[in-house]
């Protein structure tokens, strides 16, 4: 759930509603019955506070933490019979199987294709590294992503860190965070941030980064939604009586 914060409370709580109400609409019409997720911003931020106003507390939970790097953190280089390299195109392929491998975990996970990783590759601005095994294969993979902050600082967000489930617990996720920080600053970044996702917050504290702020997700049942999408008429109706009930608070 996404919404600009600068428009009157009373108008986004009708958006709010709104949109919920069609979400339940074609979820029920996909014949679906179980509970849905609304991920809304920040752990007791507006948007959380307000999308529980609209369908009440449900069960929250924190599905990642925003984390941002405090430096002063080792280095870590690649264990023995491992390397790390900038990746280059030939890589989507190898890149899209370890992904692949390392999140077909998750529920939430989304497979991806060698066309996909060359569309982030391709964007401007970003940063990508593998890790190989002795015989030159790919087995995990890291990027970030440089943009221009408001205040004119170079920012970076690290976006996609995987390895290959037969290669984990041997410190590559750490020496391929290492390079790519490296070479941010190298880059003149200011500030390099990251999602971590829950249970993770602590491999990324140990490499300098702290946490910020964590993510929220409202589960609800989906007859819990709301139900009925308002006609025009019924908006405005809505729109007067909150304004109204706002004024004389």
């Amino acid at each position: 759930m996404i919404a600009d914060r600068s428009v009157p409370t009373w108008v986004l709580t009708d958006v709010v509603r709104s949109a919920l109400a069609w979400a339940r609409l074609a979820l029920e019409r996909a014949g679906l019955r179980g509970v849905a997720d609304v991920r809304c911003g920040f752990w007791s931020g507006w948007l959380h506070r307000l999308v529980e106003g609209v369908v009440g507390a449900g069960l929250a939970a924190s599905w990642g933490t925003l984390m941002v790097y405090g430096g002063g953190a080792s280095s870590y280089a690649p264990p023995s019979s491992y390397g790390v390299r900038l990746c280059s195109p030939g890589d989507a392929t190898s890149i899209a199987r370890v992904v692949n491998r390392a999140f077909s975990q998750y529920v939430w996970w989304h497979p991806v294709s060698p066309n996909d990783v060359l569309t982030r590759l391709r964007r401007a601005g970003t940063v990508c590294y593998v890790a190989v095994d002795e015989g030159g294969d790919v087995v995990g993979c890291v990027d970030a992503s440089i943009y221009t902050a408001l205040d004119g600082g170079l920012t970076a967000d690290v976006g996609l860190l995987a390895v290959d489930p037969g290669h984990q617990g041997r410190g590559l996720g750490k020496a391929l965070v290492s390079a790519v920080i490296e070479a941010l600053a190298r880059r003149g970044v200011r500030r390099v941030g990251v999602d971590s996702a829950s249970g993770l917050e602590a491999f990324y504290r140990s490499l300098g980064f702290r946490e910020r702020r964590r993510w929220v997700t409202v589960r609800v049942p989906i007859p819990a939604l709301p139900q009925s999408i308002p006609t025009l008429e019924e908006w405005g109706s809505w729109s007067n009586t909150t304004r109204d009930i706002s004024a004389n608070s």
